[in-house]
């Protein structure tokens, strides 16, 4: 094709127009954010194309939805298994042990679609942080958890018929969690058990010391005034062992935390604890590192070390699936 340059201008990006420049800056093409237009490599197919914006890499196509002038919101489209392999050794080291590695690749395939659409009023599926499972894209790959994917492509847990959610975490330290104790709703599959594969493994066992004005600076973070602390007591602890609620006492009244909310609010690796008061600190000495419900990730290198398969590792963390 022969164009006349004369019938073409630069348009400037506005608050309802995406401009896409060439890596030397250059304007390539404008676009509006209510048709976004997806952008590949420029060799290959679609679903073989590799795109760098900046410094990052991805596979599949980009685009940009641009919701007011200064929120731009970058999107990746691509098939979900190349997805994971930008997601699996961003979740477990890719060096760990093969088996380990599989059952991380089902639990994050399984979470993967139980996700989709989560965030489709910002258009698009799942978000690349751990409010989704992080995703590192094309530079994050690595040969072992790209097998890991491809040996297990397509294969997901259910329950009863149904796609399991197959949360997981870092350490259980030593039991995982029910649901119902860290969330609302009770899961069938999701039961504490036993976990003695996580035990004298990193954050399998940890202690903070904090002082009351440390204390008080971070319930002021939450927006919690009870004024000057004065004391703190566990009410209530799970049948697993964690604290299912626990009150904070000051000169202003009291305020009161439910399941995983200390951990948030006090910096905590976990609501696996028991704490004492000494003078104006309070010491937490804790277990594990996450909600512990689901899949410890240390727990199954463990067990994948002790020579049980991925499907055993799977279905000793998530109670009475069917791997299919």
């Amino acid at each position: 094709f022969e164009f006349d340059s004369s019938l073409w201008r630069v348009v400037s990006a506005d608050s309802r127009r995406v401009r896409i420049n060439s890596g030397s800056g250059s304007p390539i093409i404008v676009f509006t954010s209510n048709t976004p237009l997806y952008i590949a490599s420029e060799s290959g197919t679609p679903a073989d194309s590799v795109i760098q914006i900046g410094q990052a890499k991805y596979r599949g196509t980009v685009t940009a939805v641009r919701k007011s002038h200064e929120n731009l919101t970058v999107i990746n489209r691509l098939p979900l298994e190349k997805y994971l392999y930008g997601v699996v050794p961003r979740e477990m080291p890719h060096s760990w042990n093969k088996e380990a590695l599989k059952a991380q690749a089902v639990a994050a395939r399984g979470f993967a679609l139980a996700n989709i659409g989560k965030y489709q009023e910002q258009g698009f599926d799942v978000c690349a942080t751990v409010n989704s499972q992080v995703y590192g894209g094309f530079a994050s790959e690595q040969t072992n958890t790209n097998q890991a994917v491809d040996q297990t492509t397509g294969m997901v847990m259910t329950y009863r018929g149904e796609l399991v959610i197959p949360y997981y975490h870092s350490n259980s330290g030593g039991r995982t969690e029910s649901s119902e104790n860290v969330w609302r709703e009770a899961v069938p599959y999701a039961r504490g058990v036993e976990d003695p594969f996580s035990l004298n493994q990193p954050h399998s066992d940890w202690a903070v010391t904090l002082s009351f004005s440390e204390i008080e600076q971070s319930l002021a973070r939450y927006q919690i005034n009870v004024g000057s602390l004065e004391n703190m007591r566990i009410d209530e602890i799970t049948e697993n062992g964690r604290v299912g609620k626990m009150t904070i006492v000051g000169s202003h009244g009291t305020h009161e935390l439910q399941k995983q909310d200390n951990r948030w609010v006090f910096g905590l690796k976990s609501h696996y604890f028991d704490m004492w008061i000494n003078d104006q600190t309070i010491t937490f000495t804790g277990k594990g590192y996450g909600h512990g419900v689901g899949m410890s990730q240390y727990g199954a290198q463990t067990m994948a070390e002790a020579g049980y398969s991925w499907q055993q590792i799977l279905q000793y963390y998530y109670s009475g699936v069917r791997i299919e």
